[in-house]
Formats: structure tokens, sequence, C-alpha cells
């Protein structure tokens, strides 16, 4: 049974990592939603820095890097001694070496769920990625025991409000068409902690289609219509919603502080 697990993972993060193959080239030009996000973790990350006495140099490490957007505004306000990019997709690892070319920037071809090495750094950080997550909460468990004290983790996600246009179809109609997105509440739970503090803010962005069809195709532009279940939806039924309809993403921005005892 432990194999059988193993295997459906693998085939999962397969699937996963060809639809972000696939998405890497029109990736920038479609990557609204992501982009906007990132302007408020850069705010949220600029507030929480005036409060704190870092030290000058930091050594920084980003999950999901994909096309190194986020990456390239951040070494703009911080001063990295040294910064890890990690992504599921080769392509897009390419095109992020591309746009970053200091030395003190390295790449790495990799599965974020089988990332152990934590501790080396005092900055975590992901944009809109970590909902892509065999076990969302295991790996948020393991980044916040890993991470070394008087370290931070800036993270935005996916939250399980999204979509509610689809929810509604998938109530009637039986189907599944997304993953489950992370629950504020669990997270919480997890971070309850005497030496943990959370800053958290909640951004609701809403984006209109010209019907669902249109709306997965989007997906499929910035790679992100793979699924982490492995049962298909039948996306052909949803022809006959030809109305115009909005989407809301809701997303979780979360700054983790780990304390000293």
């Amino acid at each position: 049974m432990v194999f059988l697990g193993l295997l459906k993972e693998k085939i999962v993060k397969k699937k996963i990592e060809k639809s972000f193959d696939k998405g890497a080239n029109s990736y920038d030009k479609y990557s609204m939603i992501q982009k906007s996000i990132s302007g408020y973790l850069e705010l949220m990350l600029e507030k929480f820095l005036k409060q704190k006495n870092l030290k000058k140099e930091i050594s920084g490490l980003e999950l999901g890097c994909g096309t190194g957007d986020f990456s390239i505004k951040l070494i703009k306000k911080i001063n990295f001694e040294k910064i890890h990019l990690i992504d599921i997709s080769k392509e897009m690892i390419g095109i992020a070496k591309k746009k970053i070319k200091f030395k003190n920037v390295s790449f790495q071809y990799m599965d974020f769920d089988k990332y152990k090495d934590f501790r080396k750094f005092d900055f975590i950080f992901s944009n809109m990625s970590l909902h892509w997550s065999e076990d969302f909460y295991k790996l948020l468990k393991f980044i916040l025991n890993e991470m070394p004290k008087k370290s931070f983790f800036l993270c935005s996600f996916l939250n399980s409000s999204s979509f509610n246009y689809f929810k509604k179809i998938e109530k009637y109609e039986g189907e599944i068409f997304f993953n489950n997105f992370p629950n504020m509440k669990k997270i919480n739970k997890i971070i309850n902690s005497e030496n943990l503090f959370i800053y958290q803010k909640e951004i609701s962005l809403k984006r209109k289609f010209k019907n669902p069809m249109d709306f997965f195709g989007y997906l499929k532009r910035i790679g992100a219509n793979a699924k982490l279940k492995k049962n298909k939806s039948n996306l052909f039924f949803l022809r006959k919603f030809n109305n115009e309809f909005i989407i809301n993403f809701d997303v979780s921005c979360i700054i983790v502080e780990k304390l000293e005892d």
C-alpha cells in the first residue's frame, strides 16, 4: 500500500510538472493574479522589516519560484548573502535563470514537498505556490519546525474560500474541478505556538470570464490546470454554461516569525 501511495504521488506530481512546463512561456503574460498578490506580500514584508532589527545580510529560499519575478523584486529590497530558488518545472527554472544573473543566486529543479534543508535559511518565502503541495499542512509543519530561530516565513496561497462559482456546480453536478485549498482555521491551529508569531492578511481578487471554458483556458496558459487528485472532471458539460461570470481568488498572505525560546 505504501508503494502504491508513492507511485500515485509521483504520477500526480509529474502531471503538475508537465502542466507548468507547458505554461512557462506564457506565464509572465497571463499571471496577473500572482503579480497582484506579490505586491501585497511586498507591502507586508516592508512593514515587517521596519519593525525588526535584522542582520544586514540574510539567506533566502523561494519555494515554487516560477519564472523568478518575486525573487527579482525582493533582491531589490533585501541585502541577500545568498538566495536559492526551487521549482518543480524545468521550463520555469530555465526562464528564471535567464532573468536572474547574480552570483549569489542558485537554482534547483525540485518538488518543494521533497525539500529538507530549511535550516540553512533565515528567510523562506513563496508566492501563490504552496497550495500545490501534496499535503499543505504537513509541509507547513515541517517548514516551521525546521526553520532556525529568529527566521521568518512569508507566503501567499489560494484558500478554501476561492472559486465559489464552481462550488455551486460541484454541489449539484457531483463533479470535482479543483484541489482542496488550505483552510486558515487549520493553519492557525498549527501556528498557535509560543515560539511562533503570525502576521496575516486576507485578500480577495475578482476577475470576469466569458464562460467556464474561458476560465479553464486561462488556467492552462499559466500551467495551473493540473489536479492533485487522480479523478478526472467532465469539463465538456460546462459548455452549456455560456454566460459571463465572476471568479473570486481568495488569498491568504502570512508572515510567520520564529522567536527565540
